[in-house]
């Protein structure tokens, strides 16, 4: 991956990260489930709040400051389950009290999610230089 230049434009950075994520090693299962309706957003909600059960985040908001978005429990239930069969997100399954599953990001899913984050957050840079 090329590094994002501390001096360079926001649009350049957009431009680098976009041609990183082109270049990531990701099979097309993974490209497929990533383009889903609210993949991104559960992916990047992951992120932000590991190690929680299935059951907080299908109950929980996935409101990220740039965007407002409220599933249906089932897309959520079932984004997990995408995002666990092509390995961007893994269930520990230790016995715990009430069967409680954590779920958290593989190392794949870590890359994908920093890569997706680093390309809002230089397009929200290029809006608000746009709105001065």
């Amino acid at each position: 991956m090329k590094p994002i230049e501390d001096g360079g434009t926001p649009q350049e950075q957009a431009e680098i990260i976009v041609n990183n994520l082109q270049d990531m090693p990701m099979n097309e299962k993974v490209k497929f489930v990533i383009a889903k309706k609210y993949a991104l957003n559960m992916l990047l909600y992951i992120e932000k709040n590991p190690d929680r059960t299935k059951s907080e985040i299908i109950q929980a908001n996935m409101t990220e400051d740039y965007v407002d978005l409220f599933p249906s429990k089932r897309t959520k239930f079932t984004r997990l389950t995408d995002l666990q069969d092509v390995g961007l997100i893994k269930v520990d399954s230790q016995p715990r009290q009430f069967n409680t599953m954590l779920v958290s990001l593989t190392d794949e899913g870590k890359e994908v999610a920093k890569a997706i984050r680093e390309l809002y957050n230089t397009i929200d840079r290029l809006f608000k230089d746009v709105k001065g």
